[in-house]
């Protein structure tokens, strides 16, 4: 279970976050949306410890990370997986170092390395690329393998920001799909930040919808668009 606790984070005085509360379940997939700058991504951030917060607290299953060191925070983070809205892969190494970095430390003879990387690929459709440089994949298929990366961490989390960002509609289904796979099949929970309603609707479990900072709604999509409250029905229709 995922907890924030009146959590504040501030930029040059100015605060991104004012004093958000959510609880996210075991298992579920909750979906964080809200305008540009309303703060989603730092959430993301903040849940993978690579940003801590002004002040306030976050648990990972009733740990306090915000008091945890640099070091400790390893830990965390191979817990909770962060996929990024630009893949971020490393455009140097071919595919099968990319999904191969989680297990770094670990010394692997070439063929186990090969095997792991291969059955990981194959999870998330794409086989027979691990050979390939990212540059020689599509926008779709470099997210397919920033997932396969996050995966194969064995995370308990998976945070997913903007996964459908500059992909076509074609593309970004497929993408939602294999969401909604690697959830039914790992069991994880999964933090997602889109600004896609449609995407929110198929995928999601409940929806948080920030607002300058705030939480100005949680609910189930069906909720999201029959509330009465004149934020979510701006929202609602801009989208």
């Amino acid at each position: 279970m995922i907890r924030l606790e009146d959590v504040v984070y501030e930029v040059d005085g100015v605060n991104i976050l004012d004093g958000v509360s959510l609880q996210i379940e075991k298992g579920e997939v909750f979906v964080i949306m809200g305008t540009s700058g309303a703060g989603k991504t730092t959430i993301l951030r903040l849940l993978n410890g690579l940003l801590r917060p002004t002040s306030g607290r976050v648990f990972i299953d009733g740990e306090d990370i915000t008091q945890l060191t640099e070091k400790e925070m390893t830990r965390i983070r191979r817990r909770v997986a962060l996929v990024f809205q630009s893949a971020a892969l490393f455009d140097s190494l071919p595919v099968w170092a990319n999904v191969g970095f989680a297990w770094r430390k670990e010394r692997l003879p070439e063929g186990e390395l090969l095997r792991r990387v291969q059955k990981i690929l194959a999870l998330v459709g794409l086989d027979g690329v691990e050979d390939r440089m990212p540059a020689e994949l599509s926008g779709g298929m470099q997210k397919r393998v920033s997932l396969a990366r996050a995966v194969a961490m064995e995370p308990d989390v998976i945070l997913y920001d903007e996964p459908t960002s500059g992909l076509d509609p074609i593309t970004s289904r497929k993408i939602l799909d294999l969401m909604v796979e690697l959830q039914n099949r790992l069991k994880v929970t999964s933090v997602v930040v889109t600004h896609d309603l449609q995407a929110a609707s198929q995928i999601g479990t409940r929806v948080a919808l920030l607002h300058e900072g705030k939480i100005a709604f949680v609910g189930s999509p069906a909720e999201l668009y029959e509330s009465p409250q004149s934020i979510v029905q701006e929202f609602v229709a801009g989208g």
